[in-house]
């Protein structure tokens, strides 16, 4: 992100504007380094997934490790156990086929890439409810793509008064700060947040995720030129 001009409207010193092209350059790499994450991911399902033999499924071997090694048996992941067999099937191929698919989205067009990590922020979603992983290093990643619109909204419409917003990052800032030397000076302090409601406060994010991203498709908000 230091090669974009995401840090020339909100940051607490703004940088100086960069071209154009650079800026696609950069944003370029970034959707390459998921999607080849993607099919790195896909590619080694594919030989052991698709196999057309209801007798073997490779999404259950996944979960009968997370449910039973792992012991994360939170939110959905009891209704997998009844879920007949060609579900189950037709969630291996989905998953690979979602995995290795992402370059045609990406050479398709940017609406075609917003699409894809649309359905893969419902794909991690799906993660979180069943096999209990919150993937939540991801949202920062996606958000780049598919919240911009959404963020120069608010910085027009709420916290355009930069004053304003430099302190409430600064006050977030030093919550933080606070937390984490509580943390340190006494460890013992119950801070934590069980499993159970870290899976929740993931679901929360990436629904909110889910849910901007269809309303700026809705409202054609991805075709306003962003200055985030």
């Amino acid at each position: 992100m230091s090669f974009t001009n995401c840090g020339t409207q909100l940051a607490w010193r703004k940088d100086k504007p960069i071209s154009g092209n650079c800026e696609k350059c950069a944003l370029g790499i970034l959707s390459l380094a998921i999607v080849f994450g993607m099919f790195t991911a896909g590619f080694q399902k594919f030989y052991n997934w698709i196999d057309f033999d209801l007798s073997t499924n490779g999404f259950l071997r996944w979960f009968y490790d997370s449910y039973y090694n792992m012991e994360r048996k939170e939110l959905f992941s009891k209704y997998v156990l009844e879920t007949p067999s060609f579900l189950l099937e037709g969630i291996d191929y989905l998953a690979v086929l979602f995995e290795i698919s992402g370059i045609s989205f990406l050479l398709a067009g940017r609406k075609q890439w917003r699409a894809y990590l649309l359905i893969a922020s419902i794909f991690h979603l799906m993660n979180v409810l069943i096999l209990n992983i919150d993937f939540m290093a991801h949202i920062p990643v996606y958000s780049i793509f598919l919240l911009s619109p959404i963020l120069y909204l608010f910085y027009e419409n709420t916290i355009s008064n930069i004053k304003y917003a430099k302190f409430i990052f600064l006050t977030l800032i030093i919550l933080k700060f606070l937390y984490n030397l509580a943390s340190y000076v006494k460890p013992d302090l119950n801070f934590k947040i069980n499993e159970k409601n870290e899976l929740l406060l993931s679901s929360f994010y990436w629904i909110c995720v889910i849910g901007l991203t269809v309303f700026s498709f809705k409202k054609k908000l991805f075709s306003l030129k962003s200055k985030i």
